[in-house]
């Protein structure tokens, strides 16, 4: 029996790459991005930055930002950190070490403040600011706001945070469910014990939402577990996060578990005062930046999109495709303009639940227009001994000109189940 699992990634990744407007605008906001002491993660250093017009920050961008100030020349070449309306809302990592006047100084822009820009209200938030500095920590509430008070001709309100401190907001879960830090007792002025975001913060948020103004909630704190938070609360008021994370992992077998880290983009279409966002996986745009377009790319996190008997979890709340003994998974099933020599690439993660002998293998087969198959080959998964998550990847040159079906499905042979994550298939000419 074949389960038909198709899922048009290809489509949908590439409109949001390629087809953007002469009068669309597009922001890209990271967090968790450190590899060390003062390095981010090499995926981000890698990734083209010029096509996004603002690039914000969740914290946690080094694992200690401040400790060296020449940090700040590498942050500023790599991510623009100085220019206006690029934000940074400062995470622990970033700022535990003090030298925060060193932030003001490069950037010239203090740790949290009110901006705006084309039909946009923005306000980012120090996290870090505790009653022992009530002088700050008032300031920062008192200008907010002042911010909610008065805002007038914008279309959105974006606030950005580093810590999870959307505590008991009504509709949305607690932070401690899918982000790094829960803070219950995080104060938002020196008041009084009882001014954490849901009693002081939140009211406000609603009173905008409700004067038209659509209101954006942004966190970075994330990454080791879920990849991606999208909440809408009770009130209307969104709530987004995201965060990377996979870089850290330094045992590969237990990389292959997880889901891919994610970016967050914003396509701003200024005339409509439109401003749509979209989760994006971060190694797909870097094989997308190097030439290859995709056909397919299934993860196993989205209950809605596959037989739920076949999901297994696997930790930290991920889940991979249980394929059963003497049993096939259809990758896709799409039709495809073949024009001369391309390149298939088929990668996936495997883990086998007995040991395995090499009987696992991926089949692709191209029919024509008249439907009669022009191309048939398969690929073989080496012979796995270990009982771990395994990444595989295999190729094939394809030198056709015409327009084809193409239908690619793992064919599992063993005598027991395999796990499978992460199965992408991609090509370049």
């Amino acid at each position: 029996m074949i389960k038909k699992l198709v899922f048009t990634f290809g489509f949908l990744f590439l409109s949001i790459v390629n087809a953007v407007s002469q009068d669309t605008l597009k922001y890209l906001f990271l967090g968790h991005t450190y590899r060390g002491p003062y390095l981010v993660d090499t995926r981000v250093e890698f990734l083209d930055k010029t096509k996004y017009e603002y690039i914000w920050l969740g914290g946690d961008i080094c694992s200690d930002t401040f400790l060296d100030y020449q940090s700040f020349g590498y942050l500023d070449t790599l991510l623009r950190i100085s220019n206006p309306h690029h934000y940074w809302s400062l995470g622990n990592h970033d700022a535990r070490n003090g030298n925060v006047d060193w932030f003001t100084e490069f950037t010239g822009k203090k740790t949290y403040y009110a901006d705006f820009f084309p039909n946009i209200s923005a306000f980012v938030f120090d996290t870090n600011i505790t009653p022992a500095d009530c002088e700050n920590l008032d300031a920062q509430y008192n200008e907010f706001s002042n911010l909610c008070d008065t805002i007038q001709n914008s279309s959105h309100l974006l606030l950005f945070f580093h810590w999870g401190v959307w505590v008991d907001v009504p509709g949305i879960p607690q932070p401690s469910s899918y982000c790094h830090s829960n803070l219950r007792y995080w104060n938002g002025n020196c008041d009084s014990v009882n001014t954490n975001f849901a009693q002081v913060i939140y009211p406000q948020l609603v009173e905008v939402q409700n004067r038209g103004v659509d209101v954006i909630c942004i966190m970075g704190d994330m990454g080791a577990s879920y990849k991606t938070v999208n909440f809408m609360s009770t009130d209307g008021v969104k709530f987004l996060g995201c965060g990377l994370n996979n870089h850290l992992i330094y045992d590969p077998n237990e990389r292959y578990k997880n889901q891919n880290d994610r970016v967050l983009v914003f396509s701003h279409v200024l005339e409509e005062n439109r401003l749509s966002y979209q989760f994006l996986d971060l190694d797909s745009l870097l094989y997308v930046q190097e030439g290859y377009n995709y056909l397919a790319k299934l993860e196993f996190n989205l209950d809605d999109d596959f037989n739920s008997e076949n999901l297994v979890q696997e930790g930290w709340d991920n889940y991979v495709y249980s394929l059963p003994a003497s049993d096939s998974l259809l990758v896709i099933d799409r039709d495809i303009v073949f024009n001369g020599s391309t390149e298939l690439f088929v990668s996936l993660a495997i883990k086998p639940l007995c040991e395995v002998s090499g009987d696992v293998n991926i089949e692709l087969n191209i029919f024509g227009d008249d439907d009669g198959l022009i191309y048939s080959d398969e690929i073989s998964i080496p012979d796995m001994q270990s009982y771990e998550f395994t990444y595989f990847e295999g190729h094939r040159m394809v030198d056709l000109n015409e327009n084809c079906r193409i239908v690619c499905q793992i064919i599992n042979n063993e005598g027991c189940n395999v796990k499978l994550n992460n199965i992408a298939l991609r090509y370049r000419h």
